[in-house]
């Protein structure tokens, strides 16, 4: 695990021409980092003179001042964790020219490119490109952008603020770091003597393609979440008096960066030590989930629009769904609502099967009639206590026995009587199992985990959850009916309860599905071991889950996702929506036989650990 480093992008009071007085200011803002445990810390350009200087960058009373003020900084950068990075310019009657100093422990390097290494084993951390983005260097944010081995870009700049300058300076950051990258950008403040021009002290920072801090002296700095600016769980030490500081996730972005061709070159290496915790950053507790309504309907329209697609090449107006009355049958229902829609055609093809067993509860099967009757659609209601105990009494299965021979028969049956009707009037049978069931193996082999089409196989638990919600929002003849679903306790409904009761509530059995869908996104998407899983629920969880509540969880997700590969390995055709998928067909490809054996151990470990605390 490489850990998480602390960056800050800091704006201090400048003194125009004054170097003296700058490094002084510098000093200060060093003095402040180091104690907030800052690892690099990004000035605006020329920090030590003003980046509009103009003429007097020329002059040599200035430029040996500078160098004074300089190694005034150096010095006051040893024996500090810290890593600085500010230009200076030297000048000459003909012209200015700026260059990129870094400074770490009383040592300067002038390299547009260094690593961090980890101050233990010697390992890279990551690579760093600095930059300068000021008149002077006449440097633009496009030529970094070829820049293909960086997984930091720590960029000085003056920019004079314009209207609607800030928002698109985020965008072009948010741009350069969606390639798998962090970026820190620090700008000239407002007491930089422009004349004619104003600097607003813009302070970004962005990460793998989303901006998570913006500060500007004109305002309070926002962290955001989601497109919302919001202190959220962030302490207060994260705005300092100058200097914003945020914890990059440097596992993150090794695992988003994308290579380029660029052969590796003798660059400067610094030493560093990261951390084993998130503290200054965000952490979505719910990271499948989108934010926005233009997503969950950008979502939807896939979703509609693949199963479109399936239905022509099958020559098909007719679908066919098993609607129980809980979330994922709804939402494969939604998603065909649409379809249809989409299409012109008559919603009398959509073909709804309700089909109650012995565990059946009053409320879901209420809600699937109500759903049926209310849409318009072809509704109908199979029981399948005949035939199911016919079945027991054909295979042996005792009356009162409710193994997993019970339970999976049912679900087997169901599947069965969906596939054939579809087969009888020439239709699709529309699978209903969502991603974290597939992750999870939370279905019965050959039963409702097999279909003639998927479409929420890479849908997760939580983002079914928001996309219901949505849709609840724009169907106001069916609100009520969606809202009370979404209200229900998640359930196979399996075994036999007391006048109609659930019985049977998922997340009674295996936890939570908030936290498996967040331990699945982080395990599948960036490899974490068991321990950064920890670490990061520890924090986006912190005050709604126990560290032993966390644990179990953990191990039974790491248990049941490594013994339900056989499952994956065989599941049907289904769309992807978004960057993760477990088709084997070019998502998570593993041997199904594949132990959990060395995962499981690290969670013991840290089930001990937690024990000796």
């Amino acid at each position: 695990m490489r850990g998480w480093i602390r960056v800050a992008a800091a704006v201090p009071p400048l003194h125009a021409a004054d170097p003296q007085a700058n490094a002084e200011e510098i000093r200060q803002v060093l003095k402040e980092a180091d104690e907030r445990g800052a690892d690099v810390v990004v000035f605006p350009s020329c920090a030590l003179t003003g980046a509009t200087s103009g003429d007097l960058f020329c002059t040599q009373t200035l430029q040996s001042a500078t160098q004074e003020a300089l190694d005034e900084v150096v010095e006051a950068s040893r024996n500090t964790r810290l890593t600085l990075v500010l230009s200076i310019v030297d000048g000459t009657q003909a012209k200015a020219q700026e260059r990129i100093v870094v400074i770490q422990n009383g040592t300067c390097i002038e390299d547009s490119r260094f690593r961090l290494m980890n101050r233990y084993d010697g390992s890279l951390l990551c690579r760093c490109t600095v930059a300068s983005l000021s008149p002077v260097s006449r440097v633009r944010m496009s030529d970094l952008a070829q820049e293909k081995n960086a997984d930091l870009f720590l960029l000085s700049a003056a920019i004079p603020a314009q209207v609607g300058g800030t928002k698109r300076l985020a965008q072009e950051i948010k741009a350069l770091s969606a390639r798998g990258a962090g970026v820190v950008l620090a700008c000239a403040g407002e007491e930089e003597t422009g004349i004619d021009t104003f600097y607003a002290g813009d302070r970004l920072l962005a990460e793998n393609g989303r901006l998570v801090a913006d500060g500007g002296t004109l305002g309070r700095p926002s962290f955001f979440y989601g497109g919302v600016g919001s202190q959220g769980s962030l302490p207060d030490e994260v705005i300092g008096e100058s200097a914003i500081y945020y914890d990059f996730d440097l596992d993150a972005i090794a695992a988003e960066h994308e290579e380029g061709e660029v052969p590796e070159e003798e660059v400067a290496s610094l030493l560093m030590t990261p951390r084993r915790r998130a503290q200054w950053s965000h952490v979505d507790s719910m990271p499948f989930v989108v934010k926005t309504e233009e997503e969950c309907e950008e979502i939807l329209q896939i979703q509609a629009r693949a199963l479109a697609r399936r239905m022509r090449h099958v020559k098909t107006r007719q679908v066919w769904i098993g609607l129980s009355g809980g979330l994922d049958s709804t939402l494969a229902f939604l998603v065909a609502l649409r379809t249809f829609a989409l299409c012109g055609w008559d919603t009398q093809g959509i073909h709804l099967v309700s089909m109650p067993a012995f565990g059946t509860g009053k409320r879901t099967r209420n809600n699937a009639a109500a759903l049926g009757e209310r849409s318009g659609c072809d509704f109908r209601e199979i029981s399948l206590t005949p035939v199911l105990t016919r079945h027991f009494q054909d295979i042996g299965l005792q009356e009162g026995d409710h193994s997993v021979a019970f339970e999976n028969a049912q679900a087997r049956e169901r599947t069965q009587i969906l596939m054939d009707l579809a087969n009888l009037q020439g239709g699709l049978h529309v699978g209903t199992g969502d991603f974290s069931e597939s992750a999870l193996g939370w279905c019965t082999f050959n039963g409702d985990h097999m279909a003639m089409f998927n479409v929420n196989g890479s849908i997760p638990k939580t983002l079914v959850q928001a996309l219901v919600a949505y849709e609840a929002k724009n169907l106001p003849t069916l609100a009520a009916i969606l809202k009370d679903i979404l209200e229900t306790p998640i359930s196979p409904e399996l075994l036999p309860g007391k006048e109609g009761e659930i019985v049977q509530k998922t997340e009674e059995v295996i936890g939570p599905y908030v936290l498996h869908d967040f331990y699945l996104y982080h395990f599948l998407r960036f490899h974490y071991a068991p321990d950064k899983l920890l670490a990061l629920a520890q924090k986006a969880f912190r005050g709604t889950y126990s560290t032993a509540t966390l644990l179990f969880v953990l191990r039974k997700m790491f248990s049941r996702f490594f013994a339900s590969q056989f499952k994956r390995s065989v599941m049907p055709d289904g769309i992807s929506v978004g960057a993760i998928s477990l088709s084997p067909r070019g998502g998570w490809r593993m041997p199904s036989d594949v132990q959990a054996t060395a995962w499981l151990m690290q969670v013991d470990r840290l089930q001990e650990e937690e024990g000796d605390a």
